[in-house]
């Protein structure tokens, strides 16, 4: 099971312009709850303006927008080692010729307290891109762990793939991500220092 307070913490971490993993009453439920709690530092009142006023930037923006289509992302080689790299394979549609580049970023969250322990793991521009199907393989090194509180490196975080045109994030799809040990005897007695060689990535 996961602990309600991590998992509240991680949905708050993921905003406002588009949240394909989670329905926004889901959402509203676990910020107000983690609100409750005292945990979060913005106020549930403050998310909520600010989401109401992205949704108003995208229907202002409709027609730049719609330009991309994003129609599939699968998680490639999962589950995998955490040393491992990760892989994903996105397929969108251009709909009409975009001039400048598209910005591919993945991003790990390192701790649900403190989005200074968040990691880009990689960055990737695509583009010019004319109208018509593409897919490509998004594959990024692991993140580095001497970056992440030792409390945080095993149990569930969140990756974050998103998506910008001219510097204006339009897509942010999020994974939830269980990192635990590859072996029973491990996982009922770990070792004082995580063995990074023996856990186990699920995305």
């Amino acid at each position: 099971a996961v602990p309600a307070h991590r998992t509240s913490a991680h949905l708050a971490r993921v905003s406002p312009l588009r949240v394909l993993w989670v329905s926004p009453s889901r959402l509203a439920k676990h910020t107000q709850r983690r609100s409750e709690r005292s945990h979060l530092k913005t106020p549930v009142s403050q998310i909520r303006e600010d989401t109401h006023s992205s949704l108003r930037f995208v229907r202002k923006h409709t027609h730049t927008m719609s330009a991309i289509n994003v129609t599939q992302v699968q998680v490639l080689d999962n589950p995998q080692f955490f040393v491992n790299p990760l892989q994903f394979e996105i397929q969108y549609e251009c709909l009409q010729n975009l001039a400048n580049d598209l910005e591919w970023k993945l991003t790990y969250v390192g701790s649900a307290e403190d989005d200074a322990h968040d990691q880009v793991l990689d960055t990737v521009l695509v583009g010019p891109v004319g109208v018509g199907s593409y897919k490509f393989v998004f594959q990024a090194d692991p993140p580095d762990v001497s970056k992440i509180p030792q409390s945080d490196v095993l149990g569930v975080t969140v990756l974050l793939l998103t998506c910008a045109y001219n510097g204006t994030e339009f897509i942010r799809v999020g994974y939830y991500v269980n990192n635990e040990y590859a072996d029973e005897e491990l996982r009922e007695n770990p070792p004082s220092a995580v063995r990074l060689d023996r856990v186990g990535r699920n995305i």
